[in-house]
């Protein structure tokens, strides 16, 4: 294993893209995401097939190098006399790594470890519809590409509110759809088939349009939208990253109903 990764290593060294994750240098990423007719037809940001996007040694993605920049210009910086308190729902291997050595955060994660995902096995079972945690619990909710996938999404946005304490914030990425103005949702498109073809994934349930933050807004939230630009240009470039997605923070207000169940 040490040896077939030195040889990889040494194939795609180069000064081109550099991995937060892994501390490397490339002369190239791998290319992720999937090809289909929909995604390209609908420009779906987070879905679409991108070339240079994904660490070959590693696998990070273009996304979890993005919430590695959150963390640093945005969560790194809070210091508290208390810890920060954080959930990381289906959890990205490097990123929860990065999280855990934070002696400044709590860190709690799970996973309804479905059929067919990559999983990082040693957080508990959790299903986001129906969170097994009190009132105000948390700080922080990380959700990173999980609401398309489940099957009421205003309940999971319910559910994760109402964990937050207020002021509580949550990153809540999403594919987004750029040339769909309003979210699609069809309960008649029940099959892996169906699905795939309109929503351009097998697992998807709906193809999220950019009336996202509307959405988010609607379910209580206030919504700050962080555009590729709180990077520089030139570090959007070396880390792979995908110029067009934005990232969602949200916060909980301070008094708010929606934590009540």
């Amino acid at each position: 294993m040490k040896v077939r990764r030195f040889l990889k290593t040494f194939y795609y060294l180069g000064f081109n893209y550099k991995c937060v994750f892994c501390d490397l240098s490339f002369r190239k990423f791998d290319a992720n995401g999937l090809s289909h007719e929909v995604l390209d037809r609908l420009e779906v940001i987070g879905g679409q097939r991108r070339d240079n996007s994904k660490c070959p040694i590693c696998r990070s993605t273009d996304r979890e190098r993005l919430l590695f920049f959150y963390y640093k210009r945005i969560i790194k910086p809070k210091t508290s006399a208390e810890k920060l308190k954080i959930l990381h729902v289906a959890p990205e291997k490097n990123f929860k790594n990065i999280l855990l050595k934070d002696k400044n955060i709590l860190y709690f994660s799970g996973d309804k470890y479905e059929k067919g995902y990559e999983t990082v096995y040693d957080c508990e079972y959790l299903d986001v519809t129906d969170l097994s945690y009190p009132n105000e619990t948390f700080d922080m909710v990380i959700c990173n590409h999980v609401l398309e996938h489940v099957s009421d999404y205003q309940v999971a946005l319910s559910e994760i509110i109402r964990v937050l304490k207020p002021g509580g914030k949550a990153v809540l990425q999403v594919p987004i759809a750029a040339k769909l103005q309003c979210t699609i949702e069809d309960r008649t498109i029940n099959n892996q088939e169906l699905r795939e073809l309109h929503y351009g994934q097998k697992d998807h349930v709906r193809l999220f349009g950019m009336d996202y933050a509307r959405l988010l807004e609607q379910a209580g939230f206030t919504v700050e939208i962080f555009t590729s630009q709180f990077l520089s240009d030139n570090k959007v470039k070396k880390n792979g990253l995908n110029e067009r997605e934005n990232l969602f923070e949200v916060s909980k207000p301070f008094y708010s109903n929606s934590d009540k169940r």
